[in-house]
This record gives structure tokens, C-alpha cells and sequence, in this order.
């Protein structure tokens, strides 16, 4: 059985849907149970990386009903095309 670390937990849980994760504020923001934008890729596995993440490195759970991109942008193309831009990474 791999021992979790830090950068593993959040490797993976960047792949889920439903949970967004601020490394550099150490937040945890997950959509709330009864979100219409709900997507329900959260598994046993997920919320024990999770819970290793509060416990034992110290993050915060947040839980939010919608997510907020401040980072993601569109730029219309066109009448109907848009494309999303993402500043960063």
C-alpha cells in the first residue's frame, strides 16, 4: 500500500470535478451536496486524500454552492464561437 504525500493528494484530486484546491492558501473548496452543479466524481479514495489533507497538512475545507473562475475568461469569436482563455498556468 503507497503512503500518501502532499503532492500525489493533489495531483489527483486536481483531476476531480467537484473539488478546486489552492495549494499556496492551503483551501480546500468543494461543492456542497445538494449543488445543481454537482458532478459526483468524489470516491472513497478522494475523500481520503482529503482527509489527509486536513489532518495532517493543515488544510481548510470550504464548501460552495457554485465555482467562481477568476482565472478563466472568454473571448467571443464571431457571432457564436467562444473560446476560454486561462491566464497562468
Amino acid at each position: 500500500m503507497d503512503k500518501l504525500n502532499e503532492i500525489s493528494a493533489l495531483k489527483s484530486l486536481s483531476r476531480k470535478q467537484d473539488i478546486r484546491i489552492t495549494p499556496h492558501s492551503k483551501k480546500i473548496i468543494l461543492l456542497s451536496s445538494d449543488s445543481r452543479y454537482k458532478r459526483n466524481d468524489l470516491g472513497g479514495g478522494s475523500y481520503g486524500k482529503i482527509d489527509y489533507l486536513v489532518n495532517y497538512r493543515g488544510y481548510k475545507i470550504l464548501k460552495v454552492e457554485k465555482f467562481i473562475n477568476f482565472n478563466q475568461r472568454t473571448k467571443k469569436i464571431g457571432r457564436k464561437k467562444s473560446i476560454k482563455l486561462y491566464s497562468g498556468k
